[in-house]
């Protein structure tokens, strides 16, 4: 018996048996290329959303608000072009387009209601900040851009920050702790004048002077000295130690 033509056609299918398993496993391995890339675009998508929901446009800003929406319509339009029967990715671009279509203005500001609510808003910017700096380090954001953004954050961060000091003076003035209210008033009042683009600060100058005169002139009234003093110097650490750690996170983000 002739033995070469046997292993001849032996070795073809060996061959062939290979040659079809390489392209099976290529073909799989983009197949889970494909899906991986699929997944981040949908991670992506969903960050950038809760950035625009969990944050009120007040310390969000038309900037970030925009960015991140365009994010999203760029990140749904591969997904489609990648998969275009993707019906999500279809109706997320159509609804992203009509929020772009409608800019949000501050004509009503928003007001934080509880100190729990500014906390919410204040660890929202914080995920912000590390989103945006991930997406600069994966090269899907521009030095440049980043900076912007996280300038914006910071300073919208710090807004927060003052909104929170006037909420405790209200609660202080209503609770009938005027030296408590005058101390947390006349730190807002500094941090304002530090920033330069702080919304209408020569207005909110004016009324804050004006609500620190009638709290002078009236607390003798109706503050008890003791207490006062013991709330005031609680305060006072509180203060400090919430500055503190508002100057250690934007120096660690920023």
């Amino acid at each position: 018996m002739a033995w070469g033509p046997i292993v001849a056609v032996v070795i073809v299918c060996s061959l062939i048996l290979a040659i079809l398993w390489a392209i099976s496993r290529n073909i799989e391995a983009a197949r889970e290329r494909k899906r991986q890339h699929l997944h981040a675009l949908q991670r992506r998508i969903t960050s950038f959303l809760d950035l625009v929901e969990s944050i009120p446009f007040t310390y969000l800003g038309s900037r970030l608000r925009q960015f991140a929406l365009e994010q999203v319509q760029l990140s749904a339009q591969e997904i489609l072009h990648l998969d275009p029967d993707d019906l999500r990715a279809s109706k997320m671009i159509e609804e992203v387009a009509g929020l772009l279509a409608t800019p949000v203005s501050e004509t009503t500001p928003f007001r934080l209601s509880s100190q729990q609510e500014a906390s919410n808003i204040r660890r929202s910017l914080i995920e912000a900040a590390r989103f945006l700096q991930l997406q600069h380090q994966q090269g899907l954001l521009s030095a440049q851009e980043a900076r912007q953004l996280l300038n914006a954050i910071k300073a919208n961060s710090t807004r927060v920050q003052i909104d929170t000091m006037l909420l405790k003076a209200v609660e202080a003035r209503q609770q009938d702790k005027a030296a408590a209210a005058i101390l947390l008033y006349q730190r807002a009042l500094d941090e304002i004048r530090k920033q330069p683009t702080y919304p209408k600060k020569e207005e909110m100058i004016v009324r804050l002077l004006a609500t620190l005169e009638e709290l002078g002139k009236t607390s003798s009234a109706f503050d008890r000295p003791a207490p006062v003093e013991s709330d005031e110097n609680a305060l006072t650490r509180a203060l400090e130690a919430d500055a503190a750690e508002e100057d250690h996170w934007k120096k660690k983000r920023f």
